[in-house]
């Protein structure tokens, strides 16, 4: 395990010895400035995982396909539809802000994103941005940004759809008619996924339960877009997806005198994100953009009383209401952006009686991206006004220099805040776990820095990045103040986040070799222990090889332990898992695919207690027209 890591650590450090081009060195990049921008001019450490490496994860989730992108960690519980977080450059996953077509569709509760229900069918790429962004997007993005796009139409009108099946009785089958006829493009995309799944739990753990846990999931995607007098263009997207979860819990009755583990337990939850925009050139050198969305998050557990023997869902939901305007307008050599944006927030349930259950935030923003010869300089900052809290400013600023045309050097420092979530602000008294939420909570704080090096020719990129991010007034869990006698949320301490990430490509004829290294420290500040379900280490490592026929490719992903409590006693272990590929054309319409994940059937696990997936196949065929 150890060599693995080793090996691909020295993949990255042999880079700096080749001379050969990237091919995407011209590719348009939107997170890390809210506008498209050449890659080889933008100063944040970004990548794009485009719709090609997308087909290629086949089968795997969305949380696996991450799992594999530099600076990224994600822990599960389970297999396909269990909850699932990413972690970027250390961070919890509520200091990661997901968006999908700019949109928020978030759990105001919880905090995080459901993205084990947002199928890979519906996405046309993924950008990743790491490090803080909320200068340019508010709230929540303290260590990064996930952006997904959804698939648009482009070319002229067609259909293309795949279908396959493979282990643990999974079946997967997907349809997609778009294109562009005249000044309108429109999209329509529908899939469905289907397996028995594994435990989710190992013997031992709270709640295990030896029965298959399944998914389901039917998903649906739309986009709609009219150009008017070629200056200005009016569209709509939607995005919902509707997945059905089987996992493992201790049922209780009221009194939690009697448990049982033999109930099924399951949630269904539902994704929603819609949105209109309208996009105006209001001069030669001026673009607006005003964008109404919304995103919501709907989910409902279902649990057994074992002495009344009755069934009942407990619910939560969360609804935003985003509006945004954005202006762009170039100035000589640079770009300037102008962003007024309003959410409003709201929360229900079924059971639990919020004290407060909405809240809104007026936010302006301004940023600036220049190239001037060799420079390249960015900065942005914004002002957002919550109905709980006090106004919070951040900003950022990014310079980059290219020494040669092949080598350039970067450096900035941001400031970001994450909000709380109303379960910490507002969870009422909750006797069966002595639990209160805390209404003075202030959000957390953080103050990042970093600097690295990219080395970009015909063929090969080669790119490395330190940083070292202090996170402030960490939400925890702590005493609330006397006489009560329960737990509740407070503002404690700090953490320090820093570390490398490495890169490496190269691309020789039919070829390509790609590499990635990171080493992360995510310490408490104050007790000087390290965070829980963070890797010191973890790479990755693929050969690939294509033609106009073939297509293969074989993938190493290795990580080291993960500390599983906050005392630092005890660790999950260290992995590595094997995943092949492969595609064969059969005509230029049709094709066939496969692909096998954790080859070598590696245990291991991302969160102590919880299985992962074991050697699994899946192979199908596709019909993509040209």
């Amino acid at each position: 395990m150890l060599q693995s890591l080793r090996g691909v650590a020295l993949a990255g450090a042999l880079a700096a010895s080749f001379c050969v081009q990237s091919a995407d060195e011209e590719a348009l990049v939107v997170t890390a400035t809210r506008t498209p921008t050449r890659a080889s001019t933008v100063v944040s450490d970004v990548s794009v995982i485009s719709r090609e490496r997308i087909e290629r994860a086949s089968q795997s989730t969305l949380g696996e396909l991450l799992q594999a992108q530099p600076g990224v960690q994600v822990t599960s519980t389970g297999g396909a539809g269990s909850a699932t977080t990413v972690s970027i450059r250390g961070g919890s996953g509520s200091q990661t802000l997901i968006l999908i077509d700019g949109q928020r569709m978030s759990s105001a509760t919880q905090g995080t994103t459901a993205l084990e229900h947002i199928p890979l069918n519906q996405i046309d790429r993924i950008e990743i941005l790491r490090g803080p962004a909320s200068s340019l997007y508010g709230a929540d993005a303290v260590n990064g940004v996930v952006q997904i796009f959804t698939r648009r139409g482009e070319g002229a009108p067609r259909l293309s759809a795949e279908a396959g099946g493979g282990t643990y009785r999974t079946a997967a089958g997907s349809a997609n008619y778009g294109g562009r006829s005249g000044d309108t493009s429109f999209n329509l995309n529908a899939g469905h996924i289907e397996s028995d799944g594994f435990s989710a739990t190992r013997p031992g753990a709270f709640g295990f339960n030896p029965d298959n846990d399944g998914y389901r999931n039917r998903n649906f995607s739309g986009q709609l877009a009219r150009r008017l007098n070629g200056e200005h263009e009016l569209g709509m997207r939607v995005l919902r997806a509707e997945g059905r979860t089987h996992f493992d819990q201790a049922n209780c009755d009221p009194t939690f005198l009697v448990c049982t583990n033999d109930f099924d337990n399951f949630l269904d939850q539902t994704l929603t994100s819609y949105s209109l925009y309208s996009r105006n050139r209001i001069a030669s050198n001026w673009t607006s953009e005003l964008v109404a969305g919304r995103g919501e998050d709907r989910i409902t557990s279902y649990s057994l009383d074992p002495v009344a023997a009755t069934v009942s869902g407990q619910t939560f939901a969360t609804v935003q209401d985003q509006l945004s305007w954005q202006n762009s307008v170039a100035l000589g050599s640079g770009t300037l952006l102008l962003v007024a944006e309003q959410r409003e927030e709201q929360v229900s349930s079924n059971t639990v009686a919020y004290t407060v259950s909405e809240r809104t935030s007026r936010s302006l923003a301004a940023g600036y991206q220049a190239v001037i010869g060799a420079h390249v300089v960015q900065a942005s900052a914004r002002r957002d006004r919550y109905t709980q809290f006090s106004g919070r400013s951040t900003g950022s600023l990014g310079y980059s220099y290219e020494f040669t045309a092949a080598w350039r050097a970067t450096a900035s420092a941001g400031t970001a805040y994450r909000v709380p979530t109303f379960n910490d602000l507002y969870w009422p008294v909750d006797f069966a776990s002595f639990y209160v939420g805390n209404p003075n909570l202030q959000p957390e704080r953080a103050r990042n820095r970093e600097a690295g090096i990219v080395y970009e020719a015909a063929g090969e990129r080669f790119s490395v990045t330190a940083y070292h991010n202090r996170v402030s007034d960490l939400i925890a869990f702590g005493d609330a103040p006397a006489p009560a006698s329960f737990d509740t949320t407070v503002n404690v301490g700090s953490a320090v986040l820093k570390g490398a990430t490495t890169r490496y490509e190269r691309r020789f004829g039919s070829w390509t070799v790609y590499a990635s290294y990171d080493a992360l420290s995510a310490k408490d500040e104050d007790t000087g222990r390290y965070l829980i379900r963070r890797a010191a280490r973890q790479g990755t490592a693929e050969l690939r090889y294509g033609d106009k026929r073939w297509g293969a490719g074989v993938q190493l992903v290795a990580s080291g332990p993960r500390w599983v409590d906050q005392a630092n006693t005890e660790q999950t272990h260290g992995y590595g898992i094997v995943n092949v590929d492969m595609k064969y054309r059969l005509s230029p319409e049709w094709s066939l695919f496969g692909r096998v994940n954790n080859l070598l059937d590696k245990d291991y696990e991302l969160v102590k207690g919880f299985n992962t997936p074991g050697a699994n196949l899946f192979a199908g065929f596709r019909y993509a027209p040209k």
